[in-house]
């Protein structure tokens, strides 16, 4: 192979393999299908994270209240409603639910008022945490990831866990009307496995009210990091290949021939 050749598809290799994960924002909020609630309206804009204009992926469940609910593998597009290749699975033992916050009225009703729920009572007794993984991501990259809870009854706490167990964070809601970290939302900055996934546990703690009951919810999430781009096309490959070869064919020299 000659060297121009061997450059070529150094170069070849180095575009394709370029930008494979940057820097970016995914958005995620809950909400409900209807039933006899509401539809949830899509959010679009930031909260702790992003700016004015950002797109939300909104994953609406029906609002049954009954049995595990969940999903797998939904792909997430970023908050300038991009593809990244990240995907998120979930699975509750509650569903979609849509009641009134502290920040009906404001900007971010649409984004608080829904959220899934898990870990919920019956019979006094828990039916289950809830899980949550995304997928995709850069294998041991370091991700920012907010987490909200907004529940319909103050003092109903949820517990974040990290899935390796390293990071925990109450969040309970008090009634604030602003963003407030441990109040309606957790805040961690999270590596993700080898395998580039980052998982979060969702359980319930003891209510501080003796009104409601304890249950674990979550509005939405954001997540900032390392976002996976798209793989070119296998055409879009052979077209940058055959274009870079006739680029090194038309600047190759003549070789002189023997006298």
């Amino acid at each position: 192979m000659s060297r121009r050749v061997a450059t070529i598809l150094a170069w070849l290799s180095l575009a394709l393999a370029v930008d494979a994960s940057a820097d970016g924002l995914i958005d995620v909020q809950f909400g409900t299908q209807g039933n006899f609630l509401t539809p949830t309206a899509q959010y679009s804009g930031g909260a702790v994270l992003g700016n004015t204009g950002d797109q939300w992926n909104l994953l609406a469940t029906p609002t049954s209240g009954a049995g595990s609910q969940g999903t797998s593998d939904v792909a997430l597009h970023d908050a300038a409603g991009a593809a990244t290749g990240v995907t998120l699975s979930y699975h509750t033992t509650g569903s979609g639910a849509h009641f009134s916050s502290p920040f009906t009225g404001s900007p971010y009703d649409a984004l608080l008022t829904s959220y899934l729920f898990a870990d919920s009572e019956v019979g006094g007794a828990s039916i289950g945490p809830g899980v949550l993984t995304f997928s995709g991501l850069a294998p041991n990259a370091n991700y920012h990831l907010i987490l909200y809870s907004v529940a319909d009854t103050p003092g109903r706490g949820t517990r974040f866990t990290s899935g390796d167990g390293l990071l925990s964070e109450v969040v309970r809601p008090a009634g604030q009307t602003s963003f407030v970290e441990g109040a309606n939302y957790a805040d961690w900055t999270i590596k993700a496995t080898r395998y580039g996934q980052v998982t979060v546990v969702m359980s319930r703690v003891e209510n501080t009210l003796t009104t409601g009951f304890p249950e674990a919810n979550l509005n939405g999430m954001q997540l900032s990091g390392a976002i996976a781009a798209a793989v070119p096309e296998p055409s879009s490959a052979a077209l940058l290949l055959v274009g870079l070869l006739a680029l090194g064919l038309r600047h190759r020299k003549p070789t002189k021939s023997a006298s």
